[in-house]
């Protein structure tokens, strides 16, 4: 292998290990609903009281989203 082979190498393992490592990036967790959504008559009042409790912790990058 030569010399620029092997540096091009590097440089695409580094920028796929860092696009795997920002893609986990995210809130874990079930997908909220917004607030000003209905929930629909099928949904038990166990997930109608989550809904209505869940406390919003927002994170220090939820501005760029």
């Amino acid at each position: 292998m030569t010399n620029g082979m092997m540096k091009k190498l590097v440089l695409t393992s580094m920028l796929a290990l860092l696009a795997a490592g920002l893609s986990g990036c995210g809130r874990k967790g079930a997908l909220e609903a917004p607030p000003s959504a209905q929930l629909s008559e099928n949904a038990s009042e166990a997930e109608k009281d989550a809904a209505r409790t869940k406390p919003d912790n927002p994170f220090i990058l939820d501005g760029l989203i």
